[in-house]
């Protein structure tokens, strides 16, 4: 019979253990909202259009990625001089197609441990890579994470296992994240926290200041009769997860101010927005009814849409 279709479990043993930042988002799952597929149907002669080298790539490629790609897991570590990401996109492909258009536009082909694996052409984006396990998986990134991944089924679950074992993500929610705060930029909030001016100044300087203590953010989306944004952010200290909290709820207060009457469902929403505290870490809850994510959609999409024609 057929395989079954990669998990997230599955594409999780191919992230490097040293990975800072892990995403995933269930396509799938997301695809079938209704919301979302409106939203598809509204946005994809814009999509597909624009891009044409994309769009001809695309094609040779045989590939629909809004309808094709059913999960994708993305990791990075931003290390400075030198970072390395990865992505992993289960769904379905035609592996001599998907090769053969990147042959086509100047790549090499090899293989490893018996994974036929493309390599960019010489001179473009820094060193990019694609591999085909399988006709149900693609792993594409900078050639070193691609090469790492093929040799050592990496099994990086260190950072997501840890936001798993604490309950701060459910590896089955449609959207996931999990990111390591690198010391340059706790360090960054701190002095940027002292450079703040002008309105809402300390509302602002004093989520910098405390979010500088910040070691580690996890999120996830869920998506029914409305989106539920859940955050948590682990800090240092349980004394410093407190600033984080009266910081956040001071930001909100001042984004209830300035928002006032033009937006009252959106006050509405951040009036509900919880915010706790347990030991070192800070929970942040929001849930926005889905007529409202239609209608801030909609007009973000008129505030940019006039340059897309």
């Amino acid at each position: 019979g057929l395989a079954a279709p990669p998990t997230v479990n599955d594409l999780l043993r191919y992230v490097p253990a040293d990975a800072q930042v892990v995403m995933s988002v269930d396509t799938a799952a997301l695809r079938v909202h209704p919301f979302i597929q409106g939203w598809i149907l509204e946005h994809q002669a814009g999509w597909t259009g624009v891009y044409s080298d994309v769009q001809r790539f695309l094609s040779d490629a045989g590939l629909d990625p809004l309808r094709d790609v059913d999960l994708m897991v993305v990791a990075a570590n931003p290390k400075q001089g030198g970072g390395h990401a990865l992505a992993l996109f289960a769904g379905r492909y035609d592996p001599s197609s998907l090769g053969a258009a990147i042959v086509a536009r100047g790549g090499r082909a090899e293989t490893v441990n018996g994974v036929p694996l493309y390599l960019a052409r010489e001179g473009s984006t820094d060193g990019a890579a694609l591999a085909l396990p399988s006709a149900e998986l693609v792993i594409a990134g900078d050639e070193a994470a691609v090469r790492a991944a093929l040799g050592s089924r990496a099994a990086g679950r260190t950072l997501v296992g840890a936001a798993v074992a604490m309950g701060q993500i459910d590896l089955r929610a449609p959207f996931w994240l999990v990111a390591l705060v690198p010391d340059e930029v706790r360090q960054g909030a701190g002095t940027a926290a002292t450079e703040v001016h002008g309105e809402h100044a300390d509302a602002v300087r004093s989520v910098l200041a405390a979010g500088g203590t910040v070691q580690r953010v996890a999120m996830q989306a869920r998506l029914d009769q409305e989106l539920t944004l859940t955050g948590v952010a682990t800090t240092d200290t349980a004394e410093n997860a407190e600033l984080v909290r009266d910081a956040v709820k001071g930001a909100l207060a001042a984004a209830r101010l300035k928002l006032g009457n033009q937006e009252p469902e959106l006050v509405e929403v951040l009036r509900d927005v919880q915010v706790q505290v347990k030991d070192t870490e800070v929970s942040v809850q929001m849930v926005i009814p889905l007529p409202l994510v239609e209608k801030l959609s909609r007009t973000a999409h008129h505030r940019h849409g006039t340059a897309e024609i």
